[in-house]
């Protein structure tokens, strides 16, 4: 009987002209981290490592939100869900990458959505790099929301995310002017 050894994670994003990381054992536990440039990041991360790697994608530049398709096709689904989301984008739906997810606890599906020059641009960042990720998320995504919305302060920037899967990060001093759109209070000026 062969068994299935889970891997080391890799959680890596981009931090300005850094690398920001860091690796989670097969329990969750943080077993390194670390800030460097790409060079070091290079020699500690070869093209021979064998873990499991994320790309972790700044939450601003992804749309996290969901879609209403009925269809249980895969292709259906794919071909309806960038028009379903279009009025929620901020380029043309043939400037935007879709990533389909699970369908939330309501039956929608879950979508994240990049233009796709800025992920033309992490693509090429990503080039300069000895390791090629298994798997790219947005930052929003590791928020996580069971039954009520959840919001998690980071430095200058706050990420939200509702347990529907909608989610969204914005720069700390955006967040009044955010929640009084949500929320409309005569206390806010």
């Amino acid at each position: 009987e062969e068994q299935i050894e889970v891997r080391e994670t890799l959680f890596f994003r981009f931090n300005g002209k850094k690398i920001e990381w860091v690796v989670l054992g097969q329990d969750g536990q943080r077993l390194e981290e670390g800030l460097s440039d790409a060079d070091l990041f290079n020699s500690r991360f070869s093209g021979t490592y064998d873990g499991f790697i994320v790309f972790v994608v700044s939450g601003e530049k992804v749309l996290m939100t969901n879609a209403s398709v009925p269809s249980k096709q895969k292709r259906k689904i794919a071909q309806a869900v960038p028009f379903v989301v279009e009025e929620q984008l901020a380029a043309e739906i043939d400037d935007s990458v879709f990533a389909i997810g699970e369908r939330n606890q309501k039956g929608e599906v879950q979508v994240s959505v990049i233009d796709e020059e800025v992920l033309e641009g992490i693509m090429v960042l990503l080039q300069e790099l000895d390791l090629r990720p298994n798997k790219m998320i947005s930052e929003t995504s590791l928020v996580k929301a069971k039954d009520s919305a959840v919001a998690v302060i980071e430095d200058d920037r706050a990420h939200f995310l509702r347990p529907d899967g909608c989610g969204i990060t914005l720069q700390k001093e955006s967040v009044a002017a955010a929640i009084s759109l949500v929320e409309p209070s005569s206390e806010l000026e």
